[in-house]
């Protein structure tokens, strides 16, 4: 399987640079970005296929963050990172908003593991959007 395209979204820059430089030693292509405008400007450029977002960002909740950007890309996995739980978590993995969360601090681990599967679903996505553009006719 071919390694996911990663956005890293935390506004601890040291955070976001380590797990970046970890993640590229692991042959996937990752880079990371400081906060939500910085984010949503990468995804209409860079089309992501995962998103690893920091619920606490200032100025815009990383749940709010996760909507602005199905706005732009509906096919982007995303994974919510967080320092403390939220019981709100398990309703935006329901409701599709969100693929997983990971609590900090992360183990690199944990954190292919779950960019993997979220690699996975967008690649279901995709799919899924391709068969509805052929049902439709549209090229």
């Amino acid at each position: 399987m071919k390694r996911a395209n990663v956005l890293l979204v935390d506004d601890e820059a040291d955070l976001a640079q380590t797990l970046a430089r970890r993640l590229n030693m692991r042959h996937y292509r990752a880079r990371s970005v400081y906060s939500a405008p910085e984010a949503l400007e990468a995804v209409s450029r860079e089309a992501p296929e995962v998103m690893v977002i920091d619920l606490h960002l200032p100025g815009m909740p990383g749940n709010d963050l996760a909507r602005a950007v199905r706005q732009v890309d509906s096919t982007v996995a995303i994974i919510l990172l967080s320092g403390q739980g939220s019981l709100q978590t398990e309703n935006w993995i329901h409701d599709g908003l969100i693929v997983d969360f990971v609590m900090k601090p992360v183990e690199i681990q944990e954190l292919t593991k779950k960019i993997d599967s979220a690699k996975n679903e967008h690649d279901a996505r995709c799919a899924r959007k391709d068969g509805e553009r052929g049902k439709h006719g549209q090229a």
